[in-house]
């Protein structure tokens, strides 16, 4: 299994290849060690998050979203140029390539577990499809907590900085 997350320390994605292997990480950037969950990894399936042991995970594809709505984007400007034209062939040619394109990519590009916590990618990984695809209510739970995580932070170290000044 793969591993790719964003360190704590500076900010920076990080990749640990064989990650149930190991123990720990460090950033190639600021050489903070970060400890991996040793028992994420149990009887050939992924329980819970390897870099922060957070057991909500869930699976989308492995590819670039952004790529994937620019090539249905292209798609829907070639079809409406073709069909401005009245080139009504060429114009739903357009739209089938592109479902056909985006049904390859589908079928060829594999699945990628991500904690919700901590939006850790775990890659590499037997039978994706165990894991459930993409909650919302669960990505907003998790932005309500860490929103009000850091929200406590930020109290906490005004009141310890206004108990020194005085």
């Amino acid at each position: 299994m793969d591993l790719s997350y964003i360190c704590d320390g500076c900010g920076r994605p990080n990749h640990v290849a064989d990650a149930e292997r190991r123990s720990a990480h460090t950033c190639s950037s600021c050489a903070r060690v970060r400890a991996l969950v040793a028992d994420a990894f149990q009887s050939g399936r992924l329980s819970r998050c390897a870099a922060c042991g957070h057991r909500e995970l869930y699976r989308r594809k492995d590819f670039p979203q952004r790529l994937g709505i620019a090539l249905v984007g292209l798609g829907c400007v070639l079809f409406a140029l073709a069909q401005s034209q009245y080139w009504y062939k060429t114009a739903f040619a357009c739209l089938i390539g592109s479902v056909l394109i985006d049904l390859v990519l589908y079928n060829i590009v594999g699945d990628v577990v991500i904690c919700y916590r901590c939006a850790a990618q775990h890659r590499r990984l037997p039978q994706t499809e165990r894991y459930e695809p993409f909650n919302l209510s669960a990505h907003e739970r998790h932005r309500q907590e860490r929103a009000r995580l850091e929200t406590l932070a930020a109290g906490a170290a005004r009141s310890s900085s206004s108990d020194r000044s005085s």
